[in-house]
């Protein structure tokens, strides 16, 4: 990736380079020209050196140029978290790395580098959730990637995000969009006979019976919204009767 800036010594581009140490911006005109240096990310409050982006045993920080006469350090942080303002940084797990706000346990939002962070290390835009109107992460599963509102547990809103390596449902198989993630709902059958299945299951267990949730036309019906977090409810069938239940949270009313 080219940066706005030439190199010192033969006035090629400086473009983005990864190494044994990390990022750094090299001379286009390599191997001609060997010029190199590391990316700066602002100016030390402490002596006004240079900050630049290391790897250390705690993960990446921003250190002084001037070290070791100036030991000034502080996390790397790809930004603000969208949901309470604090740092994202850059955590390992059992996955791979991820990112994780710096206020863990208070806040509990994460995301995949993947589709999230651009080339430059700035967070993507997936726009805002239209329930409520909180930033839109994504997160990726076995079954594709979605897109997810920070607002959760509150809000429970997802969106599929097409997915081309994904098998198709055709028109003729669907019953519908799934209400909590709107991937297709589709016809299973069980031990207690056929029931509509999210198509995006094991990552959404939207389940429900043929009846009381489609009409006569094969439309869904539409049970309202649930009174606690606002998704969509769906009629399901107990021992003691038929209840409406909340596809987002723990919500039911009985019929």
């Amino acid at each position: 990736m080219l940066f706005n800036e030439k190199c010192p010594e033969c006035g090629g581009d400086l473009i983005l380079k990864k190494g044994y140490r990390g990022e750094f911006l090299g001379c286009s005109n390599f191997p001609e020209c060997r010029f190199s240096k590391d990316i700066s990310y602002g100016k030390c409050p402490e002596c006004g050196g240079e900050l630049h982006k290391k790897t250390g045993s705690r993960g990446e920080f921003l250190g002084c140029s001037n070290f070791p006469d100036c030991s000034y350090s502080k996390d790397f942080s790809y930004g603000s978290c969208p949901k309470c303002g604090g740092e994202l940084v850059k955590k390992s797990g059992s996955m791979g790395d991820f990112l994780s706000c710096s206020n863990f346990p208070e806040c509990i939002v994460s995301m995949d580098l993947d589709g999230n962070i651009d080339e430059l290390g700035n967070l993507v835009d997936h726009g805002n959730c239209p329930e409520c109107g909180k930033p839109l992460i994504k997160k990726n599963s076995r079954n594709g990637s979605f897109l997810k509102c920070v607002g959760d547990p509150d809000c429970k809103y997802t969106r599929n995000i097409e997915n081309n390596n994904k098998p198709k449902v055709s028109a003729e198989e669907s019953y519908g969009q799934c209400p909590k993630c709107g991937s297709d709902l589709i016809k299973k059958s069980g031990s207690m006979g056929d029931f509509l299945s999210c198509s995006n299951f094991p990552d959404c267990r939207v389940s429900m019976d043929f009846e009381g949730n489609l009409d006569e036309s094969g439309n869904l019906i539409n049970h309202g919204k649930c009174p606690k977090c606002g998704s969509a409810l769906i009629k399901k069938n107990g021992r003691l009767g038929p209840f409406l239940k909340c596809v987002g949270c723990n919500y039911t009313n009985d019929l």
